[in-house]
């Protein structure tokens, strides 16, 4: 989280070209994602159009086999890149109840979806608009482990995806690792496609092995690999269609 208080837009541009930042509404950066990995995203999103014509799902999850990954960060970057270079309307669910994003922890004053299903909030009153046009989020809220499958399980939260589907041009679910919980498969069930993130040099070809074998049956777009810039290893290529 560099760079996270005390600059503006233009300041992460000059100290990392390429770099994209999320701010807030009062031009606070929350999160500089580093140039490599905007443009990792950015070729992801370029092959997945070239492959077949086809356009970033509306709702797309992004999941990880173990915790650290860089899901959120991912996630993250993909929002940028949508809304800075293709001017679509965005919004982040973060639905990883286990490890709360750093913004829901500085902006958790209005709540999150868990205030939603559980005590009746409405959306437009926990989604947080950011400084980047068209870029929404709607925070986990706070909630405790006891209630966590019951909100994975709720019809609400459908509900609520489902009306974020009318509003945005696309929904990027922040799903929990495959390694934390068994909710993670149930909230992974909401997105219409998934991505899966591996980092390079730590996730071993056992747990890309079992994060596909548990996610058989989902539709897998592909791998990111995060924290490396070379071609998609030649294990995680043999598990996943290259995107």
């Amino acid at each position: 989280m560099a760079n996270r208080r005390g600059k503006n837009r233009s300041d992460v541009y000059d100290i990392d070209a390429g770099a994209l930042a999320l701010i807030d509404e009062a031009g606070t950066v929350v999160q500089v994602i580093p140039a490599d990995v905007c443009e990792a995203v950015r070729l992801m999103v370029a092959r997945l159009r070239l492959s077949d014509g086809s356009d970033v799902p509306g709702r797309l999850g992004i999941i990880s086999s173990l915790s650290g990954e860089g899901v959120t960060v991912i996630t993250r970057a993909l929002a940028l890149m949508l809304s800075n270079d293709l001017g679509r309307r965005i919004c982040i669910v973060e639905l990883n109840f286990w490890s709360p994003s750093p913004w829901a922890e500085d902006h958790d004053a209005g709540g999150g979806i868990a205030e939603i299903i559980a005590a009746g909030a409405s959306l437009d009153a926990v989604l947080v608009n950011t400084g980047s046009p068209g870029l929404s989020i709607l925070p986990t809220g706070r909630t405790i482990v006891a209630e966590r499958p019951l909100i994975a399980n709720s019809p609400s939260l459908d509900a609520v995806l489902d009306e974020l589907a009318q509003r945005f041009d696309h929904v990027l679910l922040d799903l929990p690792a495959l390694d934390v919980t068994s909710d993670s498969l149930t909230l992974a069930e909401k997105a219409h496609n998934l991505v899966l993130v591996v980092h390079h040099g730590v996730t071993a070809e056992a747990d890309v092995m079992s994060a596909t074998e548990r996610l058989a049956g989902s539709n897998v777009l592909g791998a990111i690999i995060n924290a490396h810039a070379s071609k998609l290893p030649a294990f995680v290529r043999r598990r996943l269609p290259p995107m």
